[in-house]
């Protein structure tokens, strides 16, 4: 499969990526790798500059994630001769090399980070991505390209929705430490794992197979997070209520632009709140105190409905949405002591944590997992815009193991590792090695 994945400069929507990758890996064949090949190594323009540390921290983000293939593009820049492109003839485009050969600071970046790889050998290609949750969506939301006055409306809902609440949702995962696939409900044979909740961002729009196959996974035994609203029409504008129906859900209301409050927390502005006939429920408008969030039994299964709708453009609904995910049983095993892209990759009995900070201030992180804290206790120092792949467990001969170390492996050997100190504080520690020599 391929995706283009172009180095975002917004900070908060860099991990776009990660979504966009997830997306791409549930409509291609499952026995390929997940292959970007356009992944950009430029822009069409040279203002402003493009920075080694955007191209470094977005192939970071996309092999994090499970990304196992990368093609730059371009690498090297050249000619376009007899005036034959649309940019005039110089080819360019801020390639890590340019034109004339001269290499660019985003080369050695590249070249770094391919360093790492190479020292993590087979077993980082064989990972996979641990994953919390799974996010469910229909590819009929992404067919928007023609529309007439009739379906103005429509479409402008849909590009609404996921651009806002699915990628939203993506970014509010990805900052509470939580990792994601993605599956496309509408593949005819595909069957839903009950073994993780599905997460679905509701809309108005849904066709009557694709209600039904939410509707049985939830009765046999699944747990589904429904965001946002539940649907009543299938995609040609007719009613549709198999899944409100299935779910035993009765909608009072919808309020715009309201304040609603969860326990003691109040004032949260959103931009959609839509409001069911349920008691007991932990999301509820401060206007009317109707009820927008509520978890129920189902058959054999669990729906967690969030009827919330808002923009994530503030801090603090980052932990906000990380204490929802929380209520329903969502929760990531790894805690920080600073906001980090953190994510996990396993093979067998070896792991390889991925930390990137992706802020413009160095960074002194403490890490745990399942509430025990990692590298001995140790910290991170991560510089201003610094990824690290940390592997923890690694084989490096059949009697040595790297258990693990708080800066990046870059060259392994039989009798020797190089590692790239990039702090001043650094912590290495190695089983069945009898000396060291550094």
């Amino acid at each position: 499969a391929a995706s283009s994945d172009y180095p975002l400069r917004d900070v908060y929507k860099r991990q776009d990526v990660i979504m966009a990758d997830a997306l791409t890996r549930s409509v291609q064949n499952p026995d390929q790798p997940l292959f970007s090949a356009e992944f950009q190594g430029g822009f069409q323009v040279d203002v402003p500059i493009l920075q080694p540390t955007s191209i470094d921290l977005n192939a970071r983000l996309c092999i994090a994630d499970g990304m196992n293939g990368i093609n730059y593009y371009m690498f090297v820049g050249g000619t376009n001769w007899h005036h034959s492109g649309l940019f005039g003839s110089n080819h360019d485009w801020q390639a890590p090399i340019s034109r004339d050969g001269t290499f660019r600071p985003s080369y050695f970046a590249i070249a770094r980070l391919g360093k790492t790889l190479n020292a993590l050998g087979s077993s980082f290609v064989r990972s996979s991505l641990r994953s919390d949750v799974v996010i469910g969506w229909d590819p009929d939301v992404y067919m928007t390209e023609y529309w007439v006055n009739a379906t103005r409306s429509m479409h402008d809902r849909l590009t609404h929705l996921r651009e806002t609440a699915l990628f939203g949702l993506g970014r509010s995962l990805a900052m509470n430490h939580l990792s994601y696939e993605a599956v496309d409900l509408t593949k005819p044979d595909l069957v839903l794992s009950s073994s993780q909740p599905l997460m679905v961002i509701g809309m108005t729009w849904m066709n009557a197979s694709v209600q039904q196959r939410l509707s049985d996974f939830v009765s046999q035994g699944g747990h589904l997070v429904l965001i946002n609203e539940v649907p009543t029409l299938d995609f040609y504008g007719k009613p549709c209520t198999i899944l409100r129906d299935a779910l035993g859900l009765e909608q009072i209301g919808i309020e715009y632009g309201s304040l609603v409050r969860d326990g003691e927390v109040e004032g949260i502005n959103t931009s959609e709140l839509h409001l069911y006939a349920h008691e007991n429920g932990w999301i509820t408008s401060e206007r009317t105190g109707q009820t927008a969030a509520f978890t129920k039994l189902v058959g054999k299964g669990q729906l967690s409905m969030i009827g919330v709708f808002m923009h994530n453009e503030r801090l603090f609904k980052e932990a906000l949405w990380g204490q929802w995910f929380a209520k329903v049983g969502i929760q990531s095993p790894y805690k920080t002591s600073d906001r980090v892209h953190l994510s996990e990759r396993i093979d067998g009995s070896t792991t390889f944590i991925s930390v990137l900070n992706l802020d413009e201030y160095r960074k002194t992180l403490s890490v745990s997992r399942n509430e025990q804290a990692l590298f001995d206790g140790h910290p991170l120092i991560l510089q201003s815009r610094q990824g690290m792949i940390l592997p923890l467990n690694l084989p490096v001969t059949e009697a040595i193991t790297l258990v693990y170390s708080t800066v990046e492996l870059i060259d392994r050997q039989p009798n020797a590792l190089t590692f790239d100190v990039s702090a001043k504080h650094a912590v290495i520690r190695l089983a069945g090695v009898h000396s060291v020599h550094v």
